[in-house]
């Protein structure tokens, strides 16, 4: 039995849909009503229903904005649309938010409720794809396993980059050379309720039916655990990895019935660092807790002392602008704080400290005429790693932040 909420503010609609629909007798059970947008997120949050039937326009937040926020807190949840506009822009904005059904109104019970099993069959299917089997590539897992578990120590610098792109390539991960990927690895276990291990191999099929929606990827199972390889652009990695994840965890606790853990790696620029990122989304799974879901982000759990020289440089290059401090004081002037309009925390006669501890400090105690600021940054449960941005290309080591500021694109990368 799947559940369901319903939403529409028009009153008489929406009762008349609750109560003239024999819901059991087509699988569902429905365990909410809302007459608003916030309502019905609300709803969403604290009952976790299969299905949210949805008015595409209500009052608050409308339903592609609804559609836009449900799927960062319950991706799980299918969203079937109800509207009353035959319009093309509204139909591609749904399909954008992996809309399970989109109805035009009005509409009468009867045909509702053949709308409604034929969206059952689709969850149905979901379920079962879930829980299926996968036939895998041994090329790809020919190519990962010594990439993640050796450090290619017999190859340096650029000529090591290079020949592994030419093998991903070659094998099939990459389409081509000319990208913009960056790659960070998934480590993940599946456990009953009684803490036993329950990582099949079958179970790898499961995660590419998730990863597969939002970016390249490979997974394979190693050792009681199945791991996943990601390539994405940074922006796509800020958008949609976060998703990714909760929706594992999600479909694990609902279709199997068990607890879901996964550890998280720092992003990395280069294939050859793969290697690290595995050791970080080893580690990472660490930290989990036993008995209970969890999503763990080793950029949240240890500190990165690795330090970017050229971003050093840098900044101490900017210290020494006189702009910055009057000549002789190195001290943060009150009117330089003025002008990036203060921070929390800073006073305007800081002392600097000698750079290392610079570099360690609150990044909103860097201030200059760059006018320096948090990068975008890859959000996950109600938080956010921050970066230090100004005209330089990078973030400070430690950092999932970006580089670069600017219109982020709102599709995956293709796959």
């Amino acid at each position: 039995m799947y559940t369901i909420v319903v939403a529409d503010d028009e009153e008489e609609l929406r009762r008349a849909i609750i109560r003239k629909i024999d819901w059991g007798s087509i699988g569902f059970q429905v365990v909410g009503e809302a007459e608003n947008g916030i309502e019905a997120l609300e709803l969403v949050e604290r009952m976790e229903p299969d299905l949210l039937l949805t008015d595409i326009r209500m009052p608050f937040v409308s339903g592609i904005e609804l559609a836009r926020q449900v799927r960062e807190v319950r991706p799980t949840t299918q969203i079937a649309f109800l509207s009353g506009f035959d319009e093309f822009s509204y139909a591609q904005q749904a399909i954008q938010y992996n809309i399970i059904s989109y109805m035009l109104k009005p509409i009468t019970m009867v045909d509702l409720t053949e709308e409604l099993k034929k969206i059952k069959l689709k969850i149905d299917g979901i379920f079962a794809e879930f829980d299926a089997r996968k036939h895998d590539n041994p090329d790809l897992q020919q190519f990962f396993l010594p990439l993640l578990l050796d450090d290619y120590a017999s190859f340096e610098g650029q000529d090591r980059e290079e020949l592994l792109q030419e093998q991903a390539v070659g094998n099939g991960f990459l389409k081509d050379r000319n990208n913009a990927f960056q790659y960070a690895v998934l480590a993940i276990t599946v456990e009953d309720t009684n803490g036993k291990n329950r990582t099949r191999p079958e179970l790898v099929h499961s995660v590419d039916m998730i990863l597969q929606k939002y970016m390249k990827h490979y997974s394979f199972a190693m050792d009681g655990r199945i791991i996943a390889v990601l390539a994405a652009t940074t922006s796509t990695f800020d958008r949609y990895l976060h998703i990714a994840v909760g929706e594992m965890v999600q479909s694990t606790e609902r279709i199997l019935k068990m607890h879901c853990h996964i550890g998280v790696s720092r992003i990395r620029e280069h294939l050859g660092e793969c290697h690290e990122a595995y050791r970080g989304a080893m580690s990472a799974l660490g930290y989990c807790t036993p008995g209970e879901s969890g999503i763990h982000y080793i950029a949240d759990e240890e500190r990165d002392n690795t330090m970017d020289m050229e971003l050093a440089a840098e900044c101490v290059t900017q210290m020494e602008n006189p702009w910055w401090f009057p000549r002789g004081t190195g001290k943060l002037s009150e009117g330089c704080i003025r002008q990036t309009g203060g921070a929390a925390g800073c006073c305007p006669e800081m002392q600097i400290p000698d750079l290392p501890d610079v570099l360690g400090a609150d990044p909103h105690c860097l201030y200059g005429d760059r006018r320096f600021r948090p990068a975008p940054a890859f959000c996950h449960a109600g938080r956010s790693d921050t970066g230090i941005q100004g005209s330089f290309h990078g973030t400070l080591p430690g950092s999932m932040g970006t580089g670069q500021c600017g219109q982020e694109k709102e599709q995956p990368d293709p796959v």
